[in-house]
């Protein structure tokens, strides 16, 4: 009883309390809307009472069509944080802003002052403190340029106008922050009275109509609202009029997860999005979890239930053909300490074991996150086939494989929500390699056999990674360092993309410098040293083969279809490292452009407009870039160098991307004489080269929402 009673005595004090929290504010407008010239023409009457406890001196207003007048605004960074570029690319005709404001009470002209840092946010000095309780009348004039509709104020590609927040409007203190989406504005529930004139008459509004008439072939309306937080205009029709401020698509679960597999979308994104974020600040509460089996994956419910997951494993190369098996794994969103996934398979062709497993466990800090992993694969690298030999004993093929074991500790560093965008990652790793070739004997003076051969060596790698994957203008600069007892190897990468349009396209610029140091006198000897020549600089883009005299993929880190090809089409794969020339001198025991000393490139990838790409027809996209590569090297500098095509190098042509640029063909057309005069087949198809990048094909949003 005495809960009860203390209640009754103190709801009336709470209410009174709560009324004394928000002024009161009236609203009359008369205003006229031009929707040929996107402008409206108004004069505002405020009517302002104090129900706070202390006198004010000052109030502010919030001008929101100020958000959309240039790219500076906090409005244009929100969207640019969010992915969205509508906005910072828009035509100056696009743009809006509100002026021409001459505040006064009383007659009595007021003082107004822009906050330094906000251009929609103004502070109007009342004539004198309005006390507790008292009211006063503000009245200005005002003009507003309408901007285009980027996230529901303005007009869109019809030319109907949707108007919200248009108006000088009272803000509370506590609420004094610049405009940035609308679901964050908080404002006074108000009264309006408004008489706007209009040159159309199929507006709709949420206020009353009381009073509806003609002028001059224009509608003259007159409006009454109460208790709302917004007086909104709109002719843009309902089912249309959505807010799209910054819908990054690739951003929600359900556009990365197909329509056929709706059921294992979480039940909620963004909560699974805020554990998520929790983890990277190292707010990981254990809850006991619930041992779950699930069919390829499942990420509902994951507060509740660890999922055992299971799903058909595929692979396929040269070699080994189709590889076929199964995959367990445990990772789901938001990620487990310790991950692991198994993906035995058979290889179809080469009759053999082959697969990948990996098993990381997973600590987060601050902004921060370690990761410390194993993995492992195993697959064929190579085929010697025996019906190509004669006076041999050996009826069958054989296969060489490549076991490769890496261990490896990671450090991220993010830099919070103000820059969500970049991070820096530290990555240390071995590659524990055994790469199986084959050899032969001789069995008598006229027949031999061939048989396996395996070697070990270990490489270690350090690199560090500083990224900012903003959507305007992004960068990335690495920093590598790998060797092992016989040679080192320094290089450094930088990637800047120059935004051209809202659309996505632009030009890529890459930077590389690389340096290459012997580690013992046995290990010198030139670039015609087979056991050294793959680890050695390139200018061209390396290729796979590490048994050949060219500098390859030693480490085994990018994906090859027919690694150990020398002729034909799968010899034309190249990966994307070093000086990354789509040309080379496949055949040269010693290619132009390797380098056992130093070497620096430059690389220049620009897209083609749609309006000039003649695959832009087609129902799906296929990027026409052009590509342009400058480069040198240590022997271009060397007394004894006597390449006609002097002391740089270079190439051009055009390259077609695939698969969100997972599969990218490139069509060199223009290049140095010292490659045209090495080739040893002057075939255009033989100059044709193509890059696989598995990674491309992992939702760039993942990576927004997931330390990926």
């Amino acid at each position: 009883m005495k809960k009860y009673f203390l209640f009754i005595l103190l709801f009336p004090a709470w209410c009174f309390a709560q009324d004394n929290a928000a002024p009161i504010i009236h609203y009359n407008i008369y205003a006229t809307l031009s929707s040929s010239d996107k402008t409206i023409t108004g004069f505002e009457k405020i009517i302002y009472k104090n129900t706070s406890d202390t006198p004010q001196s000052f109030l502010w207003l919030r001008l929101i069509p100020n958000a959309y007048a240039n790219d500076k605004t906090a409005y244009s960074d929100y969207l640019l944080r969010a992915g969205d570029t509508r906005f910072y690319f828009s035509k100056e005709e696009q743009k809006g802003y509100i002026d021409q404001f001459d505040f006064k009470q009383n007659d009595i002209s007021l003082k107004m002052e822009f906050d330094s840092a906000k251009n929609d946010i103004i502070k109007v000095f009342l004539s004198n403190p309005l006390l507790p309780g008292d009211s006063a009348e503000i009245t200005t004039p005002f003009f507003v340029k309408i901007p285009y509709d980027f996230s529901g104020f303005g007009y869109n590609d019809d030319d109907n106008i949707e108007l919200t927040h248009w108006f000088p409007e009272v803000v509370s203190h506590q609420h004094v922050n610049s405009f940035t989406s609308y679901q964050s504005l908080r404002n006074e529930h108000t009264d309006f009275d408004v008489r706007i004139t209009l040159d159309r008459n199929d507006f709709r509004s949420n206020a009353n109509i009381l009073n509806k008439s003609t002028q001059d072939n224009k509608t003259v309306i007159d409006y009454h609202l109460s208790n709302a937080e917004d007086f909104i205009l709109s002719e843009i029709p309902e089912d249309n009029s959505e807010d799209n401020v910054a819908k990054n698509a690739e951003e929600k679960f359900d556009q990365l997860i197909p329509n056929f597999l709706s059921n294992k979308r979480p039940d909620d994104p963004q909560t699974t999005a805020y554990f998520i974020n929790q983890k990277i600040n190292s707010i990981d509460s254990p809850l006991h979890k619930t041992l779950q089996p699930a069919f390829l994956f499942n990420l509902k419910e994951t507060d509740k239930y660890n999922y055992l997951s299971f799903l058909p494993a595929f692979g396929y190369n040269n070699y080994d053909k189709f590889m076929v098996g199964a995959m367990i794994h445990n990772y789901q969103l938001p990620l487990n300490k310790f991950n692991f996934l198994l993906a035995p398979m058979y290889a179809t062709n080469s009759k053999s074991l082959a697969g990948a497993a990996r098993m990381e466990y997973n600590i987060w800090k601050p902004k921060g996150w370690w990761k410390f992993a194993v993995s492992g694969e195993q697959y064929s690298t190579g085929e010697l086939v025996s019906s190509e030999f004669v006076n041999t004993e050996d009826q069958k093929n054989l296969y060489y494989q490549m076991r490769r074991i890496v261990p490896s500790i990671s450090y991220t560093k993010y830099y919070g929500a103000d820059e969500p965008d970049k991070k820096w990652n530290f990555l240390l790793r071995a590659f524990f390699l055994k790469e199986e070739n084959y050899d032969t004997k001789n069995i008598t003076d006229s027949t031999y056999s061939f048989y396996k051969k395996s070697a070990n060596s270990t490489i270690v790698e350090f690199q560090t990674t500083f990224s900012n994957e903003r959507v305007l203008y992004p960068y990335k600069i690495n920093f590598k360092v790998d060797g092992n007892n016989d040679f080192l190897r320094f290089g450094l990468t930088a990637n800047g993309f120059l935004n051209y349009d809202a659309s996505g396209k632009g030009l890529n610029v890459r930077f590389f410098a690389g340096k290459f140091f012997y580690m013992n006198n046995g290990a010198h000897y030139g670039l015609k040293n087979a056991d050294m020549q793959k680890y050695t600089l390139s200018l061209s883009g390396t290729r796979g083969n590490t048994n050949a005299y060219q500098p390859a993929d030693f480490t085994y880190s990018n994906y090859f279809i027919g690694r150990s090809e020398s002729t034909g089409w799968m010899s034309q794969q190249i990966a994307e490292n070093d000086g990354f020339f789509k040309i080379s001198t496949p055949a040269e025991y010693a290619p132009v452009g390797s380098s056992d000393n130093w070497l620096a490139a430059l690389n220049f990838t620009a897209d083609i407009p749609d309006k000039i790409n003649p695959f832009s027809i087609l129902p799906f996209k296929m990027p026409l870039r052009v590509f342009l590569d400058v480069g040198t090297y240590s022997a271009a500098w060397a007394d004894d160098y006597s390449a006609p095509s002097g002391k740089y190098l270079y190439d051009a042509g055009l390259q077609v991307s695939l698969l969100r640029d997972a599969l990218t063909v490139y069509f060199p057309l223009l290049y140095s004489n010292v490659y045209k005069d090495d080739y040893p087949v002057k075939r255009f198809v033989h100059t044709i080269r193509f890059s696989i990048n598995l990674e491309n094909l992992k939702p760039k949003a993942l990576g927004k929402i997931l330390p990926l």
